[in-house]
């Protein structure tokens, strides 16, 4: 009698930009960071929500570095990257095999658009930062992602009713 294993493969998936995320005001005397910085710090972390779904988080916290401190800090919470049910039924995900973080700490000293690449982790392929801006300052950050790959494997009930049907 020949042993049945379930069938896995790794697949690559692609993930779209995240929306802008905007973290909170927190601390100082006004909302400007005016030329002085800020020092901007960014986090994405990816990670498996069940069997069947990648989520990602945002982090993201930038500091004015002169004057009165301006401070903006916050998370976006976890946001759906990649379902598995639509395109693989059948199958789980059973791990991660690329990088799942990135992060860039970036001092912003312009009112430009930043387009920065991460400074650890392959999971991101570029940060789009905007720190300081002309008036009242609203930092925020977009994500664009490299494809990664996972590793999925046949559910249970897909590989016992498989070898059944032998």
């Amino acid at each position: 009698m020949k042993l049945e294993q379930p069938f896995s493969k790794e697949i690559d998936v692609k993930i779209s930009p995240s929306k802008p995320f905007y973290p909170p005001y927190v601390d100082g005397r006004d909302r400007e960071f005016a030329g002085h910085g800020p020092f901007v710090t960014v986090l994405v972390i990816l990670r498996k929500v069940g069997n069947l779904q990648l989520s990602y988080e945002i982090f993201m916290d930038a500091i004015e570095t002169h004057n009165d401190f301006t401070f903006f800090q916050g998370q976006s919470g976890l946001q759906t990257a990649y379902s598995l049910e639509n395109e693989h039924p059948g199958f789980l995900i059973a791990t991660i095999l690329s990088d799942a973080a990135s992060g860039v700490r970036l001092l912003d000293t312009d009112p430009h658009l930043n387009s920065v690449a991460p400074s650890y982790g392959n999971l991101v392929k570029e940060f789009i930062i905007e720190g300081d801006r002309r008036g009242d300052d609203k930092p925020w950050v977009q994500v664009v992602f490299n494809p990664i790959k996972i590793k999925i494997i046949e559910s249970p009930h897909t590989f016992l009713n498989r070898i059944q049907n032998y």
